[in-house]
């Protein structure tokens, strides 16, 4: 629970670096280490009060957020001098019509809006909204909901080795004198 990396986990609990993969994997599949695993899941999901169904709902906040629900192009209408070819004469104003981008104030996007700003910066080029990664969100989204299963074909193969602690000495041995 440390780092959620089974290799590590192995390590730290005396096996050689060489076998640790190995191991950490195999470990994954006894189900009592399953079942200590999501305990203490559990333990974290309740003393940080966090549950799935919030990281799905920020997510979706993510993943379902639109640029113009931040941001509007509007159209401005401006007077542009056009000056003729003698400097003493004076200019004709010409109507040019340019678009803009208008940023909405953080007051008149919504509190479920919000969390899907990653930054507003001020620049020189003028005011930056960037926006959490939506693709990102949806592929979390996806696979959380089991959505693209469906479509991959590959099957997950599982490899069950059981060793003893003599066979994994001497798989160690083994594999240092290879060294």
């Amino acid at each position: 629970m440390v780092d959620l990396n089974a290799t590590q986990a192995a390590i730290r609990a005396g096996y050689s670096e060489k076998t640790a993969k190995v191991i950490g994997s195999q470990n994954l599949t006894k189900v009592d280490i399953q079942k200590k695993i999501s305990e203490l899941q559990l333990k974290i999901q309740e003393k940080t009060d966090i549950t799935a169904e919030m990281v799905v709902r920020e997510l979706a906040k993510i993943g379902f957020a639109n640029i113009d629900d931040f941001v509007t192009v509007v159209e401005h209408e401006m007077q542009v001098p056009v000056f003729g070819d003698d400097p003493d004469e004076a200019f004709e104003p010409e109507t040019s019509i340019q678009k803009i981008v208008d940023i909405k104030a953080t007051s008149e996007i919504s509190k479920d809006k919000i969390s899907a700003i990653a930054s507003i910066k001020q620049g020189r080029e003028g005011i930056e909204v960037k926006l959490h990664d939506k693709v990102k969100s949806l592929e979390l989204l996806g696979r959380h909901l089991g959505i693209f299963e469906k479509d991959n074909k590959q099957k997950e193969v599982s490899v069950n080795v059981n060793l003893t602690k003599d066979e994994i000495k001497a798989y160690d041995k083994a594999l240092e004198d290879d060294v």
